[in-house]
């Protein structure tokens, strides 16, 4: 789903949602997984009559959402619907806590404790991620494409940082020769007042005499300016 498509998008979320006007869609990222497939997180926000509206739960969300679409055509091609919770405050530690030997669940028996203490390590966020194992060839091409997007993505953002301050030092050097011409602009009309007006630097005891003669000769030196 690319950027370009993100309304149509929320306008089709919101005709299976029944088009309600309490109802607003929200798209939070979109990334691409596979070549045809893309990860879209959304999250819905529930306005209620009075008061400040809530949030949806997720896996309500998602167990909605995968029925209709089984039920009704659409014009959104999901492959699978599913709820992301994040973590409980001190959930996320408990797990980076445990043994590997002693999960369950997405975690399997048998890590080798010192990759796990390895990947605990490496984890740029412990409030918020969890290291998980990856298992079999599938996973690990998935965890390369995953890899090489956000390279993609990486570099389109240095590539319009760069351009930004391209285009910073462009606006610069134009203004530097605006600000330029505008001295040189201000040094002639100031060297031309000094010749309409030869009192300008004058002590006060010759302004007066001297203006009144220039005075009578102001339509010449117009004319001759």
């Amino acid at each position: 789903v690319p950027r370009s498509n993100e309304a149509n998008l929320i306008n089709s979320l919101n005709a299976i949602l029944g088009s309600k006007p309490n109802l607003t869609v929200t798209v939070e990222s979109i990334k691409s997984t596979t070549e045809t497939k893309t990860q879209v997180i959304i999250h819905v926000l529930e306005k209620g009559p009075t008061g400040p509206g809530r949030r949806i739960p997720a896996t309500e969300l998602a167990t909605y959402l995968h029925r209709m679409l089984c039920q009704q055509p659409s014009n959104i091609a999901a492959d699978k619907c599913v709820g992301s919770n994040q973590a409980r405050q001190g959930s996320a530690g408990g797990v980076l806590g445990a043994t590997p030997c002693g999960l369950i669940g997405p975690f399997l028996t048998g890590i080798d404790p010192r990759l796990w203490k390895q990947a605990q390590e490496d984890n740029p966020d412990r409030d918020r991620y969890v290291p998980v194992p990856i298992i079999g060839f599938g996973e690990v091409c998935w965890r390369l494409r995953c890899q090489e997007n956000e390279t993609r993505l990486h570099q389109a953002f240095l590539d319009k940082v760069s351009d930004d301050i391209t285009e910073l030092q462009r606006r610069l050097t134009t203004t530097k020769s605006k600000t330029a011409e505008y001295r040189r602009k201000f040094v002639e009309l100031e060297h031309r007042l000094l010749k309409v007006n030869p009192t300008y630097y004058y002590p006060s005891g010759l302004t007066r005499e001297t203006t009144l003669n220039l005075t009578s000769d102001l339509p010449v030196i117009s004319k001759s300016d």
